[in-house]
C-alpha cells in the first residue's frame, strides 16, 4: 500500500475536479472501465464506488492493471483546513509491498506537479 498527499491552494471542488480530470477519470460512474493516461503509470480496472459530500469526494478504482488490488483518490478538507488531494494503491501479489514503494514517489511527484499547474 502507498499513500501520495499534497495540499491545495484552490477549493476543494476546483481541486476535485483538477485531479479526476487528470486522471481521465472526470465523469467515471460506478462499473465503468476505465484506465489512466500512463502519467505517472497506467492503472486501469472497473469503478468500484463514486462518493461526493461537501468535506470529501472519492473514487474507488478496482485494479486489474497493473495487477490486482485497488485505487482510490481523494480530495478532503476539515474545517478550518485547507483541501487535501491524497491517491492511494492498494495492490496484491507477493511483490505487491516492493512494487507499491517503487510506485510511491512516482505518485507524490505528480500529484504535486498536478496541483501547483497554472491550468490542468
Amino acid at each position: 500500500m502507498h499513500r501520495a498527499l499534497a495540499g491545495s491552494s484552490l477549493s476543494a471542488l476546483d481541486t476535485w475536479k483538477r485531479l479526476t480530470r487528470a486522471l481521465s477519470r472526470a465523469d467515471a460512474n460506478v462499473d465503468e472501465e476505465r484506465a489512466t493516461s500512463g502519467d505517472p503509470e497506467k492503472l486501469a480496472g472497473t469503478v468500484e464506488c463514486v462518493c461526493q459530500r461537501d468535506f470529501q469526494r472519492f473514487r474507488v478504482l478496482r485494479l486489474h492493471e497493473p495487477s490486482p488490488g485497488a485505487a482510490i483518490v481523494t480530495v478532503f478538507q476539515r474545517q478550518g483546513s485547507i483541501p487535501h488531494a491524497a491517491q492511494s494503491l492498494y495492490l496484491y501479489g507477493d511483490d505487491a509491498e516492493a512494487r507499491a514503494a517503487e510506485s510511491q514517489p512516482r505518485w507524490q511527484a505528480w500529484l504535486e506537479r498536478v496541483l501547483t499547474e497554472a491550468k490542468c
